[in-house]
């Protein structure tokens, strides 16, 4: 089907214009709206540490005040029609090669200073409906899985209320991944979940509660959806 050309991720943070990507981000939630689309999987404020980076393209900047002031400016724009914005990938993700089992072993300052920011100025600016989580594993613990980003930054310290989603294939575990606070696989049907969960519920891995909770975040943002 046909469809709009946008200008990629890099040339709309090229503009330097906050007004400008929120008009684009009204255009790509009516275009998602005609298409009967209900959340359209972007922004990308991963960091362009590198050139080389295969998707470095899809990112505003190498900035984070840049990516993250950009991206809050497209979520706006985005979520005034409706439709619901996945800001990705959650955390640290700059290289394409190996790229669902690379570690990004990074301090705490850089992580926060740099590639966090972004994200906590569209959570600040825009309050994006969901999350995607990133391929990659952050000090030895994948993203998908990782309790310290997802549930203790993302949710508690950030006051962020909203659907966590894995990267397309980037779930690696049942339980581990369910009490960190990964509430959808993608895509479907399943690995993970499924029979596997029903299996490790029924043994208290994890506990009923916690699966109340991720299923809780996927039909809060159905209500959100929802015409």
């Amino acid at each position: 089907m046909p469809a709009a050309c946008f200008p990629c991720g890099t040339a709309l943070g090229a503009t330097f214009n906050q007004d400008l990507l929120e008009e684009a981000g009204r255009t790509m939630g009516a275009e998602a709206i005609a298409k009967s689309a209900h959340v359209i999987l972007g922004p990308t404020i991963n960091m362009q540490r590198s050139p080389l980076g295969g998707r470095g393209f899809e990112s505003i900047g190498e900035d984070p005040f840049l990516a993250g002031l950009g991206a809050a400016a497209l979520v706006r724009g985005i979520q005034s029609t409706g439709v619901q914005a996945a800001i990705k990938h959650f955390l640290c993700n700059d290289q394409e090669d190996k790229r669902q089992g690379v570690q990004a072993i990074v301090t705490e300052r850089a992580l926060r200073e740099i590639y966090a920011l972004p994200f906590q100025l569209a959570v600040r600016d825009a309050r994006p409906g969901a999350f995607m989580t990133a391929y990659n594993g952050i000090n030895g613990t994948m993203c998908s899985e990782n309790p310290k980003y997802i549930d203790g930054m993302l949710r508690k310290e950030w006051g962020w209320d909203g659907l966590v989603m894995s990267d397309w294939f980037g779930t690696y575990s049942t339980t581990p991944a369910v009490v960190a606070g990964l509430d959808l696989e993608m895509p479907g049907p399943p690995r993970f979940r499924g029979e596997a969960l029903k299996f490790n519920a029924s043994n208290n891995k994890p506990f009923a509660h916690v699966i109340d909770e991720r299923a809780r975040e996927v039909l809060k943002l159905v209500k959100k959806c929802a015409p």
